[in-house]
């Protein structure tokens, strides 16, 4: 049975064709499947983390995009990339490659901009509408990426691509976000007519519903609030009606524009007051009645703030009468208060906030209430008041009835302290988790070392390296690994940071010598790259493998010399980490545990290919012995890895120690893509050459099926790497690089007369034409 190749290194196998073929669908699917192969390149190295191999990769795919000749195509390709959309989760691939690159890597990333741009730039006026958005999107990634001045041509262009788009609604939306974007990048002079020329376009337009002239016109709204002209921002705010919704969310951005300009205080008490009084006149107006409490308590606030307190006082009655309305419990009138209460409270007044929020009955809204007013306590700088109010938080948490309701309260708390970046905060909620409220019938799963490991990922991700640090420490010893794992992460960002003796100390945090000696190892990696000290760095190195060879236990001892030889290859040191995995090959070798040792070989192969260190990879699967389907995999995978690395002749003279002869093949054939990706079409030919001498082996029925599903309702598929479909596939390629004769002599081998006619008819797309 041949090994199966992973979907990233498969190669393409073109379906059976019809005997009617349509050459222009055969170049678009060509065309496609390249791009698309680059495309799923990308889109790996994202996963993977590897920032600067995506962006290459992306690079190529443009490139490829490039040359795809069917627009549709084209246009769905860059869509896909290129562009994310509002309501959706998922961002686009390049938009997780630009949100993932760190300052070093942000120049790497945004030079693979500018092919995007042009590849945008050839798609005719027909497609303005897609292409308005695409430019767009462009340019608010050089915003991301730091490069404002980037942003400006490519928006020129997006402008430009505008005045072509058909229907005054479409032509709004895409302005608006061309505004946004120049508000983005702190360009707000430019944004002011683009954002006059939408709203004309958003009056001028007919809408099916009003929800669809709400839509147009919010945004319009907040970004003149945004632009500093709360009374423009208005009157578009005014023209939404029948949605009550967006009018009110576009009322609100206008408001808070009047309360900053009133906090602000200028030109004195009588305006601050005459500001607040426009505040309130335009909020009583707004339609929603949640939406109107709401920023009733925020004016409320505000007023307390100038010395108004009557005026305050009626204004947070009224906003919570209005909440009061339609509840009819207590406890749903106070849970719907502490929204109220809490803008009250971010307005300044915390302290009125918080006697309030001690009048309640119900405990959750006391401890939601509690919490969100620690939080604006700690932002405000008044320490012992926030852990006091987070006291009562904790307190009131502990009092709700329902442990679901309990722990939705508690993981709310500890979600909105992680946003306000205050982990300490969130770590104390975090431990009062009392262990003895997880039965087993409980639908809520809620373990103290899970979201203690959740929360200390969150504050790595946010390079709070000293936060992580405490809620690391604050785990159970009873979870090593988690501990382990989170202590190493830490070590390692204090040692980018230069922070050295730091990292170093977190080798005590456990006396185990295999995790005392990864700690050195990560650090002695930072001071090589960070400040190129190689002495100290050779010192920590030596000092790592030092523990290591203390530890007895041969697979412990090499996972940890694996762990070393990794920071090795990161501290680009490849002749000392692959002395390292060679002897921890020796010591796997010695491991009783088949699968242990099987799994452990294979692990280190990859290691060594995940840092192109190809022929090493394949070497390390000579120990893999009384296996041989493990061993054949592990090799198909490492000369895979080497094929992708760009390692060809590696490759190529390893392909003998497989024994599959339709394994053999599909490697041929990715050799042969990839000769021909480097434009090396002689070198192309002859790996299909082999391809074709070895493809004729294949045993068995030239086309045959694999069950993929037995049972009343079985399903079968074609099996991809028989004998013709791998034949036809080499066939193509020859023909796809020009080498006819030798493309109508693979088809000729086919046995089926129906597949080799057919096979025959899609190569005369590529200029192929059966000798007479």
């Amino acid at each position: 049975m041949a090994v199966q190749i992973s979907q990233a290194t498969a190669p393409a196998v073109m379906p059976p064709a019809s005997s009617a073929i349509d050459c222009a669908t055969e170049q678009t699917q060509l065309e496609q499947s390249v791009a698309n192969g680059l495309v799923d390149q990308a889109r790996q190295h994202v996963n993977d983390g590897q920032t600067e191999a995506a962006a290459i990769a992306l690079a190529q795919a443009f490139e490829a995009i490039g040359q795809v000749e069917d627009v549709g195509a084209k246009v769905t390709l860059l869509d896909q990339i290129i562009n994310s959309y509002e309501g959706s989760a998922d961002r686009s691939l390049l938009e997780q490659l630009v949100n993932q690159a760190n300052p070093p890597q942000r120049q790497q990333v945004a030079a693979v901009l500018p092919q995007a741009v042009q590849v945008t730039q050839s798609l005719s006026s027909g497609y303005s509408a897609i292409k308005t958005r695409t430019l767009t999107s462009i340019a608010r990634y050089y915003g991301i990426l730091e490069q404002p001045q980037q942003a400006q041509p490519v928006l020129t262009k997006a402008l430009q691509a505008s005045q072509s788009i058909s229907g005054a609604e479409f032509q709004t939306k895409a302005l608006t976000d061309i505004a946004q974007v120049y508000v983005a990048i702190r360009q707000l002079q430019a944004a002011v007519p683009i954002l006059a020329q939408s709203l004309q376009f958003a009056q001028a337009a007919t809408y099916p519903d009003a929800n669809r002239r709400a839509w147009a016109l919010e945004p319009i709204a907040r970004l003149y609030a945004q632009l500093g002209e709360p009374d423009r921002a208005l009157q578009v705010a005014q023209q939404i009606e029948d949605a009550p919704y967006y009018q009110s969310i576009a009322m609100i951005a206008v408001i808070d524009e009047y309360l900053k300009a009133g906090q602000l205080n200028q030109g004195g008490q009588l305006n601050q007051t005459r500001l607040l009084d426009r505040a309130v006149a335009i909020a009583l107006d707004i339609p929603a009645d949640d939406q109107r409490a709401i920023i009733l308590g925020a004016i409320a606030g505000r007023y307390a703030g100038a010395r108004q307190p009557d005026r305050a006082a009626e204004l947070l009655g009224q906003a919570l009468e209005i909440s009061a309305r339609t509840r009819t419990t207590v406890s749903e009138r106070e849970q719907a208060a502490v929204a109220i209460i809490v803008r009250y409270a971010a307005a300044g007044q915390r302290d009125d906030a918080l006697r309030f929020v001690g009048d309640f009955d119900d405990p959750t809204a006391k401890a939601t209430g509690y919490g969100a007013i620690a939080l604006l306590y700690a932002e405000a700088g008044q320490t012992e008041r926030a852990q006091a109010a987070l006291t009562q938080a904790v307190q009131n948490i502990a009092a709700i009835a329902d442990i679901s309701s309990r722990n939705l309260v508690r993981q709310q708390l500890i979600d909105q302290a992680v946003q306000s970046g205050y982990y300490d905060l969130a770590l104390q909620v975090v431990q009062t988790v009392d262990l003895a409220e997880e039965p087993e019938q409980t639908s809520v799963s809620y373990s103290r070392a899970q979201d203690l490991t959740q929360l200390a990922n969150q504050a790595i991700a946010a390079n709070r390296y000293d936060d992580a640090l405490k809620i690391a420490q604050a785990i159970s010893p009873t979870y090593v690994e988690w501990r382990d794992r989170l202590f190493l992460q830490i070590a390692r960002g204090f040692a980018e940071a230069g922070e050295f003796d730091r990292a170093q100390a977190i080798a005590q945090e456990n006396v185990d010598p295999g995790f005392q000696a990864q700690v050195f190892a990560v650090v002695a990696a930072q001071v090589q790259l960070v400040v190129q000290q190689i002495d100290p760095a050779t010192e920590l190195f030596n000092q790592s493998v030092q523990l290591a060879n203390t530890i007895d236990s041969a697979a412990e001892k090499a996972e940890v010399l694996r762990a070393i030889a990794d920071e090795h290859f990161r501290a680009n040191q490849p002749e000392a980490a692959t002395q390292l995995l060679n002897q921890a090959v020796e010591l796997v070798k010695t491991i009783e545990d088949e699968e242990s040792r099987l799994s452990t070989l294979q692990a280190i192969s990859a290691q060594f290919s995940a840092a192109k260190q190809h022929q090493a990879a394949i070497q390390v699967t000579d120990a893999i012995l009384d296996a041989p389907v493990r061993r054949s995999a592990a090799i198909a995978e490492a000369i895979a890895a080497a094929i992708e690395g760009g390692d060809l002749s590696t490759a190529l003279a390893t392909l003998n120690r497989l024994d599959d002869p339709a394994t053999k093949t599909t490697l041929l054939l990715k050799i042969a893509d990839r000769y021909t990706q480097l434009g090396q079409r002689s070198q192309a030919a002859s790996s299909l050459a082999q391809a074709f001498q070895i493809a004729q082996t294949i045993p068995g029925e030239e086309s045959q099926t694999i069950n993929v599903r037995g049972g009343e309702n079985p399903l079968s598929v074609e099996d991809e790497q028989d004998r013709g479909s791998l034949l036809a596939a080499i066939a193509l390629k020859y023909a796809q690089i020009g080498q006819e004769q030798q493309s109508l002599q693979v088809a000729q081998a086919l046995q089926d007369p129906a597949g080799r006619n057919a096979l025959i008819l899609r190569l005369r797309c590529y200029g192929a034409t059966p000798a007479q």
